[in-house]
């Protein structure tokens, strides 16, 4: 094989390459035969070779960054914090509950999901834009043919730009709205936040609960009256003022009256025995008997006056007392030693003998006669305190039927009483309530308002980055533009690569016109 000689292209000795060897040489530098690798004295030839344009791409990277940030749009973005208490909206009171009992149908998480919806209401949203402007927020709706348009277009990007969100494990709502104004969108947030206290102010407040409080109130005040005036016109027409002590006093009398009416008759039972007892007595007794007397001059019909007097006394007692009594047994002492004494009177004889006119009869008959009497009073007496006893039962019992009647009215007077403090008391929690909207004082404090966003949400990165990102992206484009070049190219600069693209030694090399005149 002949040695290949590599000729410049500017210069043509008589000695020119064979028609054949560039073929080949076109062939190989098309397939590229023979192993590809680059050595770091490539590279820094392919960047020597190119380094006017990778230092062009460079800086035309470097131009570009500042200006790709400066046309980029900046979006910034404004947040207010609010704080939901648990206030008097979500408490439940019913305007006639019982004891004005109140209760809350809902949980934490309901009461962040409704103020959640009332802050994203579409009526804030549209009232924000009518105060501020569409055009003024969203500058780029002037192009809108109408206004209605301008209003919905608006409207969109208002919906797209605002968000409410819970903060986590607290009672906190987190209101954000996004633009390119920092200044106006900072004003739209505060602006919806105001019209916000004002919507939920109006969502819980009921108008007519105040004027319908009043009329009922009104209405059981009248019912309390017209039940109090009953209630005292049947005590007035009865004579009824305190049943429980009237009854008392009635149940007093009548166990007063009780006790009277079984002496009474105990002492009735104890002259009936005494009567009957003197009855029999003087059956046995002669109007007129002859009597002696002993020698102290004791006649015995003394002795037997005596002796029926004792045994007299002796009824009087045995009605009281038992026979074991010590009464009953000293009187009975005495009456046997008197009869002892007038039996031997009447044995001896002793002394003299006189006619008596029936004393002991005529004693008897006083008894009896006294007796009956007594008996007589006592028999009116009874009658009397049957007859008392009768009117007060009667008395107890229209009494009786007395307090039924006033227990319904007094009943009717402490219901209208309790419904009437009931509603009146919510009556005072409703204007306090109605006051309180008018202070405007609500459960929803604003925890910080919305502040002008100083550095922008988007983008993100500032100008350093952005011409650092530049900087690396202009020398990676450059530096792969001159790498493409290189891989494209269809010339061979160095000896090296011919060898490498033909697989042959390289005998001779023949450098440049340029380079043969420096020489």
């Amino acid at each position: 094989m002949s040695p290949n000689i590599i000729e410049s292209p500017s210069q043509s000795p008589q000695r020119l390459m064979p028609h054949a060897v560039s073929s080949v040489l076109q062939g190989a530098l098309m397939h590229g035969n023979g192993p590809q690798s680059f050595g770091l004295r490539d590279i820094l030839r392919i960047l020597f070779k190119h380094k006017y344009k990778i230092l062009m791409v460079f800086l035309l990277a470097n131009i570009a960054a500042p200006l790709i940030y400066k046309i980029i749009p900046k979006v910034y973005e404004a947040e207010a914090f609010l704080m939901v208490k648990f206030g008097r909206e979500y408490l439940y009171s019913a305007e006639l509950s019982p004891q004005g009992q109140t209760s809350s149908p809902f949980a934490r998480n309901e009461v962040m999901n409704s103020e959640i919806q009332i802050l994203s209401s579409r009526d804030l949203k549209e009232r924000v834009i009518a105060t501020l402007g569409a055009q003024k927020l969203y500058p780029q709706v002037a192009k809108a043919t109408s206004a209605t348009l301008a209003q919905k277009l608006a409207l969109i990007a208002f919906d797209k730009s605002f968000e409410v969100t819970p903060v986590k494990s607290s009672s906190v709502i987190k209101a954000s709205l996004k633009g390119q104004n920092p200044e106006v969108i900072t004003q739209a947030l505060n602006q919806l936040i105001y019209f916000y206290e004002e919507k939920r102010r109006e969502v819980y407040k009921d108008p007519k609960s105040i004027l319908f409080l009043e009329k009922q109130s009104a209405e059981y005040r009248q019912r309390l009256k017209k039940s109090e005036d009953e209630l005292e016109v049947y005590k007035q027409q009865n004579q009824v003022y305190s049943l429980y002590e009237q009854r008392s006093a009635l149940l007093q009398q009548r166990s007063a009256l009780d006790t009277s009416l079984m002496a009474n008759e105990n002492q009735v039972k104890e002259l009936r025995q005494k009567l009957a007892s003197l009855e029999e007595q003087i059956k046995t007794i002669k109007e007129t008997s002859t009597v002696s007397t002993d020698a102290a001059g004791l006649d015995s019909g003394s002795g037997e006056s005596q002796l029926l007097s004792l045994r007299l006394k002796e009824q009087e007692l045995l009605g009281k007392y038992t026979e074991e009594n010590r009464l009953v047994q000293d009187l009975r002492k005495q009456i046997k030693v008197l009869e002892d004494h007038v039996a031997a009177s009447k044995r001896t004889g002793s002394g003299g003998v006189r006619a008596t006119k029936g004393e002991v009869y005529q004693e008897v008959q006083k008894d009896i006669i006294k007796t009956k009497a007594e008996l007589s009073a006592l028999e009116v007496t009874a009658v009397s305190l049957k007859k008392q006893v009768e009117s007060l039962d009667k008395d107890v019992q229209s009494l009786d039927l007395l307090d039924k009647r006033l227990r319904e009215l007094t009943r009717t007077v402490a219901n209208d009483e309790r419904n009437y403090q009931t509603v009146l008391q919510k009556l005072e929690e409703a204007q306090v309530f109605d006051e309180m909207d008018r202070q405007k004082m609500s459960s929803v404090s604003i925890v910080e308002p919305a502040r002008v966003p100083l550095e922008p949400v988007s983008p993100k990165k500032g100008l350093p980055v952005f011409l650092a990102v530049g900087a690396l992206l202009g020398l990676g484009a450059g530096l792969g533009l001159a790498y493409l070049l290189e891989t494209m190219g269809q010339t061979i600069a160095t000896p090296e690569e011919a060898e490498r693209h033909l697989a042959l030694p390289v005998l001779v090399t023949i450098p440049f016109k340029s380079e043969l005149g420096k020489g």
